[in-house]
């Protein structure tokens, strides 16, 4: 978990810059929802 790791009480074992962003760019994104209008169109 990358929380983690970038609080390891040993430096050595916390990401870099260039680690954390290939890890987050594995991660899924956010989707925004799409919602239908809560009343019908005419």
């Amino acid at each position: 978990d990358i929380i983690n790791q970038c609080w390891s009480f040993v430096p050595d074992d916390r990401p870099d810059f260039a680690m954390l962003c290939k890890s987050l760019s594995k991660m899924p994104s956010k989707r925004t929802l799409v919602r239908s209008p809560s009343t019908p169109l005419q």
